[in-house]
Parts: C-alpha cells; structure tokens; sequence
C-alpha cells in the first residue's frame, strides 16, 4: 500500500486557519482598513503559492520524477480552493463597495 503524503492536505489547513486568523475583527477604522488590506494581501499570496507548487508538481508528474498522481492532484485541488478564496473575498469587497454607494446621504 503506497505511502500517503498529508503534508499537502495539512496545507489547506493551515490555509483556513490563517484565513480564519485574518477575519477576526478588530477596533477602529484605521486597523479595519488595514485589515482588510491585510487579507487580500494573505489570500493573493496564498493563491499564488499554492499555484506555483500545483505548477511544479504538475511538470515534475508530466516529465516523470513524481510517481504519486494523488500529491499532483491534491496541490491541484490547493490551488483551486486558494483561487477559489481569493475570488470570494474580491466579489464581497466589490459588494460592499457597491453598497455603501448606493447608500444615501
């Protein structure tokens, strides 16, 4: 029975955990914003990292030094998830921009 690596998997706990750390809310309107400059920052950078190791692991499996497909798919499914974040913190901020717009004064 093939080894199974839970270093990936781990991974996309640790994501959740550093997201979840990020949201916690906090006084005053200058940490709010930056906040909030804080998590697009974190989800981008998670988004990008997870990309680039989904990247090599996939050429490492396509040229033949990765036998494991399980660990080339899981990095795949990371990088889909972290996309996945990034692109759900980026239309709530779009919908709350639009909110406070279409508030009056």
């Amino acid at each position: 029975m093939p080894d199974i690596d839970t270093s990936l998997v781990n991974s996309i706990g640790n994501i959740y955990s550093a997201t979840k750390e990020l949201l916690r809310t906090q006084t005053g309107a200058e940490q709010g914003e930056s906040n909030f400059a804080d998590v697009l920052s974190k989800a981008m950078s998670l988004a990008e990292e997870a990309n680039k190791e989904n990247n090599l692991l996939s050429l490492d499996f396509l040229s033949g030094n990765l036998d494991d497909l399980s660990t080339a798919m899981i990095a795949s499914e990371k990088a889909e998830i972290a996309l996945s974040l990034t692109v759900a913190i980026r239309n709530k901020a779009i919908e709350a921009y639009k909110d406070i717009m279409s508030m009056q004064v």
